[in-house]
């Protein structure tokens, strides 16, 4: 058990230890101006207040345990902001009535590169050892890529400090 822990440590530090991206996107409701600040942890807290009631709170609590049990070392999903690495994927990621945001981080570290296709893997009722599987994959930076070859990567940075909005990039979806 202990050295499969290590691989998967390793794994997560060499996966985390990518290339850092030049520009980071921020998609949120709330309307920011270049020098505002991205606080931490807005999404976990939503997720937490409506507890059982919000459609993500079982997932969530899923992801959770799998963090603490196989990368103690990743950034919490429910104490972070979120960033995604290319355009692309922001915009596809927008609903109605959000802003698109280029961002900066505060610190690098710690932070946590995953590709969030996982989360939407984890959604999809398995059974539980596939399930565990996908988690694992999601903390350890595995891409969706790497398993099956019609997936493409959602890569987005999980950080532990807030963000910095350096521009607005497009009004809120569907006022465009």
């Amino acid at each position: 058990m202990d050295e499969t822990t290590n691989d998967q440590k390793a794994r997560h530090a060499k996966k985390r230890s990518s290339a850092v991206p030049a520009e980071l996107w921020h998609v949120s409701e709330q309307l920011k101006e270049p020098g505002d600040e991205i606080a931490v942890g807005r999404w976990g807290a939503r997720v937490l207040e409506s507890g059982r009631n919000h459609p993500s709170f079982f997932r969530e609590q899923l992801l959770e345990l799998s963090r603490v049990t196989w990368a103690k070392e990743a950034v919490s999903r429910l104490a972070c902001t979120f960033a995604f690495e290319d355009l692309e994927t922001a915009h596809q990621h927008r609903q109605a009535g959000e802003f698109l945001y280029s961002v900066v981080p505060t610190s690098w570290e710690p932070s946590t590169r995953v590709d969030m296709l996982w989360i939407s893997f984890v959604g999809v009722p398995r059974a539980p050892e596939v399930i565990q599987e996908w988690c694992i994959k999601y903390w350890s930076g595995t891409g969706t890529n790497e398993v099956g070859s019609t997936a493409v990567p959602m890569w987005e940075w999980l950080f532990a400090g807030p963000l910095i909005v350096k521009e607005r990039v497009v009004p809120p979806l569907g006022l465009e």
